[in-house]
């Protein structure tokens, strides 16, 4: 299924509940989508590898799909053996210029957040945007709200809201992203916002000299949104209860609780029936200890 096909399926269901509001296209994009990354994460979780060259002790996740369900870390020396690094809370990392004092490495999960506007976004390929003194560095994450202009005429979908895109910096005050704006969209961007999403695993100390190789395990979230005939990376098992969370959402904020709390629940009980068919067997360590693995799904 297309997100076309799904805000249709939103429309009628919300149509039957003559919601005393618009519901507009924007409104539609921001909950549905919204719910199938959660259910993406929550139930789907998707099993993704990055690896980097053994190299101080930052190492950014340049994965557009990345998440913070960061599930397992590790060193691999030049023979292929490997060991896994433990997570230590960032609010009791210790850092210590002199790393001998450190004895055992650890690492955490650090976001870097510092945010600012933009006053430009060109129509062109690659889209270039205009932001003073945006400090950001290229391979840095930047999240995209309330930008004015940059609308496809045919869709009104917008190029850069809610989207988490991979910078690439021309000045100081420029930089670009990888998105085609060159043709069919109505005019260049005036005004809007963005937010630096740079997500980066940080050691405690730098890897010893014989590991080659991190290696970090975690959950992606689904493939994003392009536009409208973009495919919803769901199983198809899951897309109804993506519908009926959204519409939900919709029918609450009419003040109709009783009737949004029917197609949650209608969710919950199609989310329900995915966990006990497709992972019914499948370890699930973040949920269930492990000697209790073995009892799932009996």
């Amino acid at each position: 299924m297309r997100y076309r096909e799904a805000y249709e399926l939103i429309d009628a269901a919300v149509g039957k509940a003559e919601l005393g509001f618009p519901v507009t296209e924007t409104l539609k994009a921001m909950f549905f989508d919204q719910e199938v990354e959660n259910i993406g994460l929550r139930l789907v979780k998707k099993s993704v590898r990055a690896s980097f060259s053994v190299s101080g002790k930052e190492y950014v996740l340049t994965d557009e799909k990345r998440s913070n369900k960061i599930f397992k870390v590790e060193l691999v020396d030049g023979s292929g053996s490997t060991r896994a690094v433990p997570y230590i809370d960032d609010s009791v990392m210790f850092f210590s210029t002199d790393e001998d004092t450190i004895s055992n490495i650890g690492y955490t999960l650090r976001t870097d957040a510092t945010s600012g506007s933009l006053t430009a976004g060109t129509r062109a390929n690659p889209c270039s945007i205009t932001a003073a003194s945006h400090g950001l560095d290229s391979g840095d994450f930047a999240i995209f709200s309330e930008v004015v202009g940059l609308d496809l005429t045919a869709t009104s979908v917008n190029a850069l809201n809610g989207k988490r895109l991979a910078v690439t910096v021309v000045d100081a005050n420029t930089f670009t992203v990888a998105v085609d704006t060159s043709s069919g969209y109505g005019a260049d961007a005036t005004a809007g916002k963005w937010q630096e999403d740079t997500v980066k695993i940080v050691f405690n100390k730098t890897p010893s000299s014989d590991s080659s190789t991190v290696r970090v395990f975690y959950y992606a979230r689904p493939e994003p949104k392009t536009d409208n005939t973009s495919r919803i990376d769901l199983p198809d098992q899951l897309l109804p209860a993506a519908i009926h969370r959204a519409v939900a959402q919709l029918i609450n904020l009419d003040g109709n609780l009783q009737l949004g709390s029917g197609h949650r629940g209608l969710a919950k009980a199609l989310e329900n029936e995915y966990m006990g068919t497709d992972r019914a067997r499948e370890a699930m360590p973040d949920l269930v200890p492990q000697p209790l693995q073995d009892f799932v799904g009996k």
